[in-house]
């Protein structure tokens, strides 16, 4: 059985080292690659490769709400490679449907044995990480009280970041961020920037 897999990653060196060594197992076929997290949806609905492996940081902003959209149309199967192993990162991504999380600095045969058990049906967190944020993956899914977009904004909102800001880094209008504000303010409970942020804080919706 060859596995076909698209690589998802804003480098293009990693990218080129990827499938230079992913096409080094006989059974592991590089179909495509994306630079941007749009990009890997295109290509996952096109293509429909066994694996998506994506970086979870690229433009125009992070993977989250890509790897939902291929995992929930079945388009593939997600295997995120990262160096950001933050606990909202991993805690996100997994609740996102990805089915393997594993940095970039991972073992050749460790990164091709986790492949093969994606496909085979298999979820797949390297060891430290499960140990390190098993509490939070196991917790009350609180995120769940703003979608990934809201959450998102939110943290950009908690940096400072204006609407107009926010709105140019998402590639999207001001007042879309407007809505997704409201929304946020009436999910919270609160009316402001700065009580949404303490509420969040409060509920642990931050990482």
């Amino acid at each position: 059985m060859t596995i076909r897999i698209l690589i998802a990653d804003d480098q293009p060196i990693i990218r080129r080292g990827l499938q230079t060594i992913l096409q080094t197992e006989p059974d592991f076929l590089v179909v495509g690659e994306a630079a941007s997290a749009t990009d890997a949806v295109s290509l996952a609905e096109s293509l429909k490769p066994d694996v998506v492996l994506m970086d979870i940081q690229m433009p125009p902003s992070n993977s989250i709400m890509a790897m939902r959209e291929i995992t929930e149309h079945r388009w593939s199967r997600v295997i995120v490679l990262t160096t950001f192993d933050t606990e909202g990162n991993v805690v996100e991504t997994l609740k996102a449907g990805a089915s393997g999380f594993l940095l970039k600095d991972v073992e050749i045969p460790e990164l091709a044995k986790a492949i093969r058990d994606v496909v085979d049906g298999q979820a797949v967190v390297q060891p430290d990480l499960i140990a390190r944020y098993l509490p939070a993956l196991i917790a009350p899914k609180q995120q769940e009280i703003l979608t990934s977009r809201e959450l998102e904004i939110l943290r950009l909102v908690a940096t400072g970041k204006t609407n107009a800001h926010i709105a140019e880094y998402l590639y999207v209008s001001e007042s879309t961020i407007k809505n997704h504000l409201t929304n946020i303010f009436t999910k919270l409970e609160v009316h402001n920037r700065t009580e949404a942020i303490d509420r969040a804080r409060h509920l642990r919706l931050f990482h």
